[in-house]
């Protein structure tokens, strides 16, 4: 399935410079696609910088299914095309 920017919403804004944002994305794809170059096509018009964090939570069917994963990613590049996610280890 494609990104559907329906289903990102920003949920804290905290400001600054170095990513301040932290958002929930709710998908039926998987992390691996979730983390494409420029997934997020609307990116930059709805407000993510680098270094914001985004809670992916996979779902087996939208809007509302119980979650099958969770992953938390990092916005680690922007362009006009549209924002790149990096899982993150979190050891």
């Amino acid at each position: 399935m494609a990104y559907n920017g329906d289903y990102l919403s920003c949920v804290l804004s905290i400001g600054g410079k170095g990513g301040g944002n932290q958002w929930v994305y709710k998908t039926v794809d998987a992390i691996g696609t979730v983390d494409n170059t420029d997934y997020f096509s609307d990116g930059i018009k709805k407000g993510m910088a680098l270094g914001d964090v985004v809670t992916v939570i996979k779902v087996g069917t939208l809007p509302n299914t119980s979650p099958a994963d969770t992953t938390t990613a990092v916005v680690s590049a922007v362009s006009d095309a549209g924002a790149t996610v990096t899982a993150m280890s979190l050891s």
